[in-house]
């Protein structure tokens, strides 16, 4: 068990995406407006409720 932890943390810790995808999310990153009010009242409940 304690040789398959270090493989399995490795697995799940990185994400590989094929680049026409990442050029997508940047895509769509960069057309990003500002968060609207709902959005920051939910950031702002996640971070005091420890999500």
């Amino acid at each position: 068990m304690d040789e398959n932890v270090t493989k399995v943390i490795v697995k799940y810790e990185t994400m590989v995406v094929e680049d026409d995808l990442f050029d997508q999310f940047i895509s769509v990153c960069e057309k990003a407006r500002e968060p609207n009010q709902a959005l920051m009242e939910a950031a702002q409940f996640t971070e005091e409720n420890g999500f």
